[in-house]
């Protein structure tokens, strides 16, 4: 085994992940509309922190639905936020959606001054704009280097045709352990995030589906940093338990069929 080998098979677990995950999230929406595109993001992205509250993103598009027709669009889908969690408890620096009545600047709909967040981001990553997109996300309020980059990694590979600047690319490249674990078992180098990002870029055709493999295999299927070790010396094992992994979905997806169940258990 060796690395090209391993990151080709990342890219390969990459396609579950876009199968289970982000298939599923980003057909949901129109995104055509920028109301739409924005409930993309806050259900996908905006919340994920370690500390986010697994309430936010469905109360977060249900107030959007129920703002849709108001002249005071972003106040009124705060307060319906707020309304809805039936707390004043709430962090208004970290929370995406808190419209200041006053020179709001960092709220969601302010930052992007109501434009289409997913549209303008895959235009700013074909004119060689990734910077600006990466810092213009984390203008808004809660979004830090990882989410913005989890997004726009994601944008990237729903456009597929996006021609990308390669000397930012690794922007679009969100490390969290899992995907510096691996990165540092293969290259056998110990590195830093933007280290990792590069080195994902520099060493791989399809970084962002590579990257997005990385973090899926990592998380989800070796769970462990023993597993994920074990995998990196021995690609047969790594395919191996990635094909059981599968199987545990296809055999979950036969039993709802079989048993006349309206989801997948």
């Amino acid at each position: 085994m060796n690395d090209q080998e391993m990151l080709g098979f990342f890219i390969e677990v990459s396609k579950i992940f876009r199968i289970l995950y982000q298939e599923p999230l980003w057909s949901k929406y129109d995104l055509d509309y920028h109301t739409d595109a924005a409930s993309l993001f806050l259900e996908g992205y905006a919340f994920e922190h370690q500390w986010r509250n697994p309430s936010f993103s469905p109360a977060a598009i249900e107030a959007i639905k129920r703002s849709k027709d108001s002249k005071e669009f972003p106040h009124d889908v705060w307060e319906n936020f707020r309304g809805l969690l039936n707390t004043d408890k709430l962090n208004l620096n970290l929370n995406p959606l808190y419209h200041r009545e006053i020179s709001c600047k960092n709220c969601i709909w302010c930052v992007l001054e109501s434009e289409n967040i997913v549209q303008r981001s895959q235009r700013d990553l074909d004119t060689s704009k990734t910077r600006a997109a990466l810092e213009r996300l984390k203008e808004i309020r809660g979004v830090g280097d990882k989410i913005a980059s989890f997004f726009l990694r994601d944008v990237a590979i729903w456009y597929p045709s996006t021609h990308i600047d390669k000397e930012d690319r690794w922007l679009l490249q969100p490390i969290d352990i899992w995907v510096k674990r691996t990165v540092q078992y293969l290259s056998r180098l110990n590195m830093n995030n933007e280290e990792v990002a590069k080195w994902i870029v520099d060493n791989c055709g399809q970084p962002e589906c590579c990257n997005q493999g990385i973090w899926y295999f990592g998380a989800r299927i070796a769970g462990s940093d023993y597993t994920l070790r074990k995998s990196i010396l021995d690609m047969n094992y790594a395919k191996r338990i990635s094909e059981d992994h599968i199987a545990i979905f296809k055999t979950l997806s036969s039993r709802a069929i079989f048993s006349n169940l309206p989801y997948i258990i």
